[in-house]
């Protein structure tokens, strides 16, 4: 048996971005945006009546301070604190309370 051989570039500039310590172009992903839309259910009114809280469904892989810089680009306004939960349904739902 021979052994497999180590994974080598398979393009010259593979090579010379390798060898320039720049990432290949797989690497250069934009990132998502978090914010995919805000929550219109009457539970998610309610406690946006009581708390000044509005709810977002959010992308599964952004993190709560990803999520309230997203808001506070968006709406121009001081996000106090996000909650975050992941629903049985695979998707992310955060709510995300506002500074009064």
């Amino acid at each position: 048996m021979t052994r497999p051989e180590s994974h080598s570039p398979s393009s010259p500039q593979d090579t010379a971005a390798l060898e320039a310590g720049t990432p290949s172009k797989c690497a250069e992903k934009k990132p998502a945006q978090p914010l995919h839309r805000v929550l219109l259910t009457t539970g998610s009114i309610t406690k946006r009546k009581e708390d000044e809280t509005l709810g977002f469904i959010v992308e599964v892989k952004a993190n709560k301070p990803q999520i309230k810089q997203d808001v506070q680009r968006c709406y121009s306004c001081d996000a106090a604190q996000v909650n975050a939960l992941i629903r049985s349904d695979r998707h992310k739902k955060a709510y995300v309370c506002f500074a009064a």
